[in-house]
């Protein structure tokens, strides 16, 4: 299973950027957007054979995420449950869980989260040990600061590292690729691509 997420910064200024080309060619199973700045219809995406999901903020042109996916989940929620959030359009949570009992548990983990004060937040997550993994010392990394780059420190790979994949304990052992794009342009984000066998 293929899963891509991409901090688009404006979802219509990417498409004109070269966004449908790179979309096809990862043809990825799951492709998650943030930060698409548009409400659903105000442009045409080319996704062909793809569920599109779109939860964009109150706010025009501001914030929003999207999950453009193959296959359909059992259900689909979108926000927290938070008012301080959910206006935002900042959560889609898809499910292969049966029972709601487990999305709630998910909820519950996520507003616990959000309730941490910022300096007792991980340090490490757990995506950084796994490119470790993947990518042992020593190997020329691309991704050490790939997504996070920064309007014109994108080409000195300068800027803050803000764009993951976090993968549980119990399914690591099943990634087999992950990678920062960092040659796609299009946005001041690279694409952060992973690989799993589920």
């Amino acid at each position: 299973m293929k899963l891509i997420s991409w901090n688009v910064n404006g979802l219509r200024a990417c498409l004109g950027k070269g966004f449908g080309d790179y979309f096809t060619a990862q043809d990825a199973d799951f492709f998650c957007l943030q930060e698409t700045k548009m409400q659903p219809g105000q442009a045409q995406i080319p996704a062909e054979g793809y569920h599109e999901y779109f939860y964009s903020a109150e706010k025009k042109g501001y914030s929003g995420t999207a999950i453009l996916a193959k296959r359909e989940p059992l259900s689909v929620a979108y926000g927290m449950g938070s008012e301080l959030h959910d206006h935002e359009g900042r959560l889609i949570t898809f499910s292969d869980v049966p029972d709601a009992a487990g999305r709630a548990q998910a909820r519950d983990r996520l507003r616990r989260y959000e309730r941490r004060p910022q300096g007792d937040r991980p340090q490490e997550p757990e995506d950084q040990r796994e490119q470790r993994r993947l990518h042992p010392a020593g190997a020329r990394r691309d991704d050490e600061a790939a997504g996070e780059r920064l309007c014109r420190q994108r080409a000195n790979n300068a800027g803050w590292r803000i764009d993951y994949f976090l993968v549980s304990e119990r399914i690591k052992d099943r990634v087999t690729a992950a990678r920062i794009d960092s040659d796609v342009m299009g946005s001041d984000h690279c694409p952060v691509v992973l690989e799993i066998d589920l």
